[in-house]
């Protein structure tokens, strides 16, 4: 499948009106109460990884079901990966979504057309010397919505997003202005309708700012 294609049904696929759904989802956007911890909100409709190097897998355990409500746990993904005690590669990732149903697609790509994609996207980020696997699930032209399985709920300035992004390993000449991305994408329609747009919807910003400023000071 060449780029433009993957691209094309990355960002038409679900931008059609009413075409995703969230009736009857145990897996919708929760609604929070006025006795809502920070914490709950924080780690809502993530996977958070167990393991050191189970960040890949829990990223893919996050869009699966929480994205395209099909429940796969992180034990799921690491047990069909079979990768004993080793950090995932988007390759390993790819191909472990095709046993769900789904196709994985790795690219390189600049922020802006990150900022089009009408689905959450997996990113390869290097923090602190340590690289890293996160779930981008909403993007701006100044901020970054993490669903990260370590850190839960974050928001990064484009800054603080591409110093990690584009710092992270790859061996292309673009390498200063593009970072590594994978597409889960969806291989029919019922997996399009039932997909919660919830997901990507932004919410919580002004409280996730103030905890984000703290982690991130360094990035500012």
């Amino acid at each position: 499948m060449k780029y433009c294609q993957i691209l094309g049904m990355a960002f038409v696929a679900f931008g059609q009106v009413g075409y995703a759904s969230t009736i009857n989802s145990p897996y919708s956007a929760q609604i929070f109460s006025s006795h809502t911890t920070f914490k709950d909100r924080r780690d809502a409709n993530i996977t958070k990884q167990d393991l050191d190097y189970s960040c890949g897998a829990s990223s893919l355990s996050t869009i699966l079901t929480y994205f395209y409500n099909q429940p796969t746990t992180e034990a799921q993904i690491l047990e069909d990966m079979a990768l004993d005690n080793m950090m995932s590669s988007f390759l390993d990732l790819a191909q472990v979504s095709e046993k769900y149903g789904f196709v994985g697609r790795g690219l390189l790509m600049d922020y802006e057309t990150l900022s089009q994609i009408k689905i959450p996207a997996i990113v390869y980020l290097n923090h602190k010397r340590s690289d890293h696997f996160s779930v981008v699930r909403a993007i701006d032209s100044t901020h970054v919505y993490l669903a990260d399985s370590s850190m839960g709920n974050r928001i990064l300035t484009k800054k603080q997003f591409e110093k990690m992004w584009l710092a992270a390993d790859n061996t292309s000449k673009d390498n200063n202005t593009k970072g590594k991305v994978l597409l889960i994408l969806p291989t029919t329609d019922k997996q399009k309708q039932l997909s919660n747009v919830n997901f990507t919807t932004i919410t919580q910003t002004q409280s996730l700012l103030k905890e984000t400023t703290y982690l991130f000071r360094n990035f500012l």
